[in-house]
């Protein structure tokens, strides 16, 4: 049995990978048969890899009614796996991946991580892989849903949460993705909490970074200048940051090369008439 249900989940894997439109919604039936392989079955990596591969890969095509197919057990199996520290950062990045496309349409879902260890279990990942771009994105995208809810922000931040996510972007200043996510964290967890604005003060260099070296790439400083627009109006901190890491020429220049796009233009605007008010 074991030997057939390795092979239907490889097989589902790559099935689901073809598959797009309404064939998609004939693999999602096969949801609950790859949840319980999972964990009957919790400590065979390729099994669980593809499994992961597979739920990601349909949740994310198809992620309407996805979440009412995941099963606890199944979850619970892939937080498991993220809390071993041996778990290769490939399946690890699977797991993220199938974690988040089980949780992102799901309050109950999320509630289940903060019950069984599953952000502690991503902020270890983050601080024993820092240089695993990829599976970095993955896992902060997995914060990034999570943040979206009070209750786990305050376990985020317990967690060290704050403190190993601005660590990561510091670590990482050219790599866009994990700017991005970063920040769309940052703004989450102070949207519900704004007493932790100032914690994440010293991510202003890697967003100024990003924005400097990617300043081509509209959508992205469309972006990074929302989030600091919000950011700098939530604390003065911020705005003296950006002030003193030459944020203005930063932001002038962003606002010239993409004088064609007027959401970008009227962000870097406004965010200057604010940082001008404060010099």
């Amino acid at each position: 049995k074991k030997t057939i249900e390795m092979h239907a989940c490889s097989l589902l894997r790559n099935l689901a990978l073809e598959e797009n439109g309404d064939s998609t919604l004939r693999s999602a039936s096969f949801v609950p048969f790859v949840m319980m392989a999972m964990a009957a079955h919790a400590n065979n990596e390729e099994l669980i890899e593809n499994a992961c591969f597979f739920l990601s890969t349909v949740g994310l095509k198809q992620p309407e009614g996805f979440c009412e197919l995941c099963t606890e057990d199944g979850i619970k199996c892939i937080i498991k796996t993220l809390q071993n520290i041996d778990t290769s950062a490939s399946l690890l990045e699977a797991c993220c991946f199938a974690l988040y496309a089980a949780i992102r349409g799901s309050d109950e879902h999320k509630n289940l991580c903060l019950s069984t260890g599953a952000i502690d279990a991503i902020i270890c990942l983050i601080l024993v892989h820092p240089h695993e771009t990829s599976l970095l994105e993955t896992a902060l995208t997995v914060l990034v849903s999570l943040s979206s809810q009070k209750k786990c922000v305050a376990a985020i931040v317990n967690s060290g949460g704050i403190g190993s996510v601005v660590a990561t972007m510091r670590s990482n200043p050219t790599c866009s993705g994990i700017i991005k996510r970063g920040s769309r964290f940052i703004t989450n967890v102070v949207e519900r909490d704004p007493t932790f604005a100032n914690e994440a003060v010293p991510a202003v260099v890697s967003i100024l970074s990003c924005i400097r070296e990617q300043v081509h790439d509209q959508i992205l400083v469309e972006e990074l200048c929302k989030s600091l627009h919000y950011l700098v109006l939530v604390s003065e901190n911020w705005a003296d940051r950006i002030i003193s890491a030459d944020g203005i020429s930063v932001i002038e220049t962003a606002m010239k090369r993409n004088e064609s796009n007027a959401r970008i233009v009227h962000e870097c605007d406004v965010l200057l008439q604010i940082l001008s008010n404060i010099t």
